[in-house]
């Protein structure tokens, strides 16, 4: 009996020792493939967390440069914003100088256009009294012209006034030619900043009583014989290369007064000589024949040079 149970006792242990390796060698391997299953799932939630990190980062990246590109953008329109403007504003500004300049011109234009209607319509209301002998002439006739020359002399430019200066005195009715002839009397025309300035204008025998001169200038013109009496003051006349021979000129104390290479009313023929107030009539020993080169003697209120007045009165 003990033998047999022995038998089976070594039969049974064999039996018993695989299975019991086999338990314990179960347990290792369980962990193993948690531990590699817990590899897994922590490389799965890893690479979600780098795919993750990756586009939240080119999010960032995208978002930033959206709005640096905004940015630019923006700035980029609002230089152009600026630069239009800024055109826009020189192109107004030059339209409307160009606009002015048009306005200008226009007026220049119409203001022209008036002065010359004016100036044709005095020239044929005149036209009878130009047609009729000098010595036909009636007093009403003359007060006529002389209205009608004073309205217009104000309403045209100093080119205008020269030709109407110059279309009387052709006509013989500004000067007396002869014994019974009749002038327009010119008192009181505002002659100022006229320049009669034309190569060898033969104005002779001109009265320019009672004339405003602000600026008066005349350049070459022959003046023989012409009366400048009553100017008013603060007037400023000035004679170059003319011919003063036997005029009469009496201006008041404040009337400048400058003569440059001109005879004299004697016959004398100086070269410079610049006075406030001169009187040509007063007996100052003409026939002595002399005269300063100082332009600047008579200012302090001297003797005025000898030859520059004359004896006698030519009218």
């Amino acid at each position: 009996m003990p033998n047999v149970w022995l038998m089976r006792r070594r039969r049974i242990r064999p039996l018993i020792l695989p299975s019991r390796c086999k338990q314990s060698l179960k347990p290792p391997r369980k962990k193993y493939l948690l531990l590699i299953k817990l590899m897994k799932l922590f490389a799965a939630i890893l690479v979600l967390l780098m795919i993750g990190a990756f586009t939240v980062v080119t999010t960032l990246q995208d978002s930033n440069s959206t709005r640096y590109q905004r940015e630019a953008d923006l700035t980029r329109m609002e230089r152009q914003g600026q630069l239009q403007e800024a055109t826009e504003k020189r192109q107004n500004i030059a339209d409307l100088a160009k606009l002015h300049e048009q306005q200008d011109y226009n007026d220049r234009v119409a203001k022209g256009l008036r002065m010359q209607n004016v100036y044709d319509a005095y020239m044929r209301g005149l036209a009878s009294i130009i047609l009729k002998p000098n010595i036909n002439l009636t007093s009403s006739e003359l007060l006529f012209a002389r209205s009608r020359t004073l309205s217009v002399l104000d309403q045209i430019d100093l080119k205008r006034k020269w030709y109407l200066i110059k279309f009387l005195y052709d006509s013989e009715l500004l000067y007396v030619r002869d014994v019974g002839y009749r002038f327009v009397d010119l008192g009181g025309a505002d002659l100022s900043n006229v320049t009669f300035e034309f190569y060898q204008s033969n104005l002779s025998g001109l009265h320019f009583n009672n004339c405003h001169f602000e600026q008066l200038r005349f350049d070459q013109a022959d003046l023989q014989n012409t009366q400048f009496n009553s100017v008013p003051s603060s007037s400023k006349i000035d004679f170059r290369r003319v011919n003063l021979i036997g005029s009469n000129f009496n201006t008041p104390y404040k009337t400048y007064v400058n003569i440059s290479d001109s005879f004299l009313p004697n016959g004398t023929f100086i070269t410079s000589f610049r006075s406030f107030g001169v009187n040509l009539l007063k007996n100052g020993g003409a026939e002595e024949g002399e005269c300063y080169g100082n332009p600047y003697e008579n200012f302090t209120g001297r003797k005025p040079p000898l030859g520059w007045q004359r004896d006698g009165d030519a009218f």
